[in-house]
């Protein structure tokens, strides 16, 4: 027996040295599973959640609702025992922490029972931290109208008297911090009424109450994204905020004639948050499990179909090494959307259909691939001390049976991975916007203008350089912005695209842009023009060069309405590499897979 548990023990100290300890997961945290006076007088007596989770239905084929609970049941977060369950499921399987929802409306709390109950149990060892849901009460959530239900005001009284209400919870042992400093997330750090200001007199506020400071971080929700005008620490990414992309509405069979939501592809999203460019800001990437809120908006609803534990668990890989690679110390976090929104469909929590399958998957992506060559040596070292020569040998005989095994398994999952690869090599070129051989004139006219202002910042999330070689077999992602006074980026009539012409042979190569984003750095560069023309300039698309040869090319830009039409040339120029590649000369044809809009900026750029 003490043969085994030094062998137990050893290995788990191994395994630890191989597990990112080191990345924090923050679970966003609904404190709303219980009856509360708002609720019964808003939408009846006894209203929670549950109610619109076990009423929802299908709505195409494939669909997967209702989403029902499963280990933890129908709870009430007015039972202690719950929040016990809750705790030991998230700690045993790599949730460091939750992170609670606030509720304050200059003064008045609602849903605060749960996170009162949690604190004032000392059975409960389990970090956590709040995110103050600083915003009007309404009943948007439910896809009815937009009736505010509890008014919040923003001014300096109000702002200081919250930091000072939730002083206790900030002293709490079991905060979470950064850098020694208490975490304090907020969802909408626009609708203060000057962030600097408040943000500065809430650390004065900290440190006047014996605390070293404090480390505000903002969502980034609707049009936040670089955390430093507001004078915040970081931002954390929310979503589905900026990641409604990949829309597969209209190739769903059985979807009602009169749905007015979006559905989109989890695993594309997964994938385009995975290829992201690093910020210059400390930035926390978020994830989510899954998406579905048809149990609140129905027909409205946002639905992420084809979401799995095996999509998310690739999603929280990726994250986790972009953690390890990208930020030090503290900051290594991770926030999951969430640990129990179910009638978001966004629930790590255990429920009928995949069990406990999610928070398994959390788990090992938290974990890292685990090496069997560690157990094999140790278990070597015991077998080379048992005393009895036949057993010895006979156990030693097994071992290298397995040993052989799970060799041969290991180059079987070796062949599988590459294979997969090639395939989402291929899967990628398929879904990219392909550059077609085409004459200018053809797409903007005899004498298309030149009053287009075009910058190229990103390709394939590295900085764009004045020579930038490229191999023509892969697909390139490649961000900037481009505006010209006249032309509304965002408008349906708005054609843009991005321009490779030939240096050696003349020829023109053209792909459309389809998707654009919020670029308030160029809006506020250029405050003279109309900002229609420039607040949603910016851009970022994949694009496949597989049918432009190999030479160097010069980057251009072009954009058309029916009333105007601009393009030029940068000073930048790529050089593609490879094989000989096939001359396409049909027109590119204009598609729509991602048709709906993009909110994101990229790290600022001095216009």
């Amino acid at each position: 027996m003490d043969r085994v548990e030094r062998m137990a023990s050893k290995a788990v100290a191994d395994s630890a040295e191989a597990v990112p300890s080191n990345v924090r997961l923050i679970a966003f945290y609904l404190p709303q599973f219980h009856p509360i006076p708002e609720n019964d007088r808003w939408w009846g007596p006894g209203f929670t959640d549950w109610q619109n989770v076990a009423r929802a239905t299908p709505l195409f084929d494939g669909h997967y609702q209702p989403r029902l609970p499963g280990a933890l049941g129908f709870y009430d977060l007015r039972l202690d025992e719950v929040r016990h369950k809750q705790v030991e499921l998230a700690r045993t399987h790599g949730v460091y922490g939750f992170c609670y929802y606030y509720y304050w409306f200059n003064g008045r709390r609602i849903l605060e029972r749960p996170l009162e109950r949690y604190v004032a149990d000392p059975a409960i060892d389990f970090p956590f931290c709040i995110c103050w849901a600083n915003e009007n009460w309404s009943r948007r959530w439910d896809g009815g109208n937009r009736e505010v239900l509890l008014v919040q005001e923003h001014d300096t009284a109000s702002d200081m008297q919250f930091i000072r209400d939730v002083m206790p919870l900030l002293k709490d042992p079991r905060y979470i911090r950064v850098n020694g400093m208490p975490l304090l997330v907020l969802y909408r750090a626009d609708l203060l009424k000057v962030p600097p200001a408040t943000a500065a007199g809430w650390r004065e506020e900290c440190e006047r109450a014996g605390l070293p400071g404090i480390h505000l971080c903002a969502a980034q929700t609707f049009e936040i994204r670089d955390p430093r005008p507001y004078g915040f620490d970081s931002a954390c990414e929310f979503p589905p905020h900026r990641h409604a992309l990949g829309h597969i509405t209209n190739e769903l069979a059985g979807l009602p004639s009169d749905f007015k939501g979006w559905v989109c592809d989890y695993e594309l999203v997964a994938r385009h948050s995975l290829t992201a460019p690093v910020p210059d800001y400390p930035l926390y990437r978020g994830i989510f499990p899954s998406w579905d809120n048809t149990a609140r908006k129905r027909l409205q609803a946002l639905i992420f179909h084809n979401a799995s534990p095996a999509r998310y668990e690739y999603w929280l890989r990726g994250l986790v090494e972009y953690t390890r690679q990208n930020l030090v110390g503290d900051q290594r976090i991770i926030f999951v959307n969430a640990w129990n929104e179910w009638a978001e469909g966004a629930h790590l929590e255990p429920d009928l259909k995949n069990g406990s399958s999610y928070l398994e998957a959390t788990l090992r992506a938290l974990a890292g691939r685990t090496d069997p060559a560690h157990l094999f040596g140790l278990l070597d070292e015991e077998i080379r001390q048992i005393g009895n020569p036949d057993l010895r040998e006979r156990i030693a005989g097994y071992a290298r049976e397995i040993d052989a095994q799970l060799r041969h398994l290991g180059r079987t999952v070796d062949y599988f991975t590459r294979e997969r690869e090639m395939v989402e090599r291929l899967r990628q070129e398929r879904e990219a916007t392909a550059f077609h051989r085409q004459e200018i004139e053809a797409v903007f006219g005899p004498q298309p203008g030149t009053d287009i202002e075009c910058w190229f910042e990103r390709i394939n999330g590295r900085p764009l350089t004045s020579h930038t070689a490229l191999d023509v077999r892969t697909t390139v992602h490649i961000e900037g912005w481009m505006l010209s006074p006249g032309i509304v980026p965002d408008a349906e009539t708005t054609a843009r695209f991005v321009l490779l012409h030939n240096m050696e042979g003349g020829q023109t190569y053209v792909s459309h842009v389809y998707q654009y984003w919020t670029r308030q750095d160029v809006a506020a560069a250029r405050h003279t023009l109309d900002s229609a023309y420039t607040m949603n300039c910016g851009f970022g698309s994949l694009f496949s060069v597989s049918n432009v040869p190999p030479g160097s090319y010069r980057l251009g830009c072009g954009m058309r309405n029916s009333n105007k039409s601009v393009c030029a040339w940068s000073d930048y120029r790529i050089q593609l590499l490879g094989g000989a590649a096939p001359q396409a000369e049909e027109r590119p044809q204009a598609r729509s897979r991602e048709g709906g809009r993009k909110r994101r900026t990229t790290e600022p750029h001095d216009a």
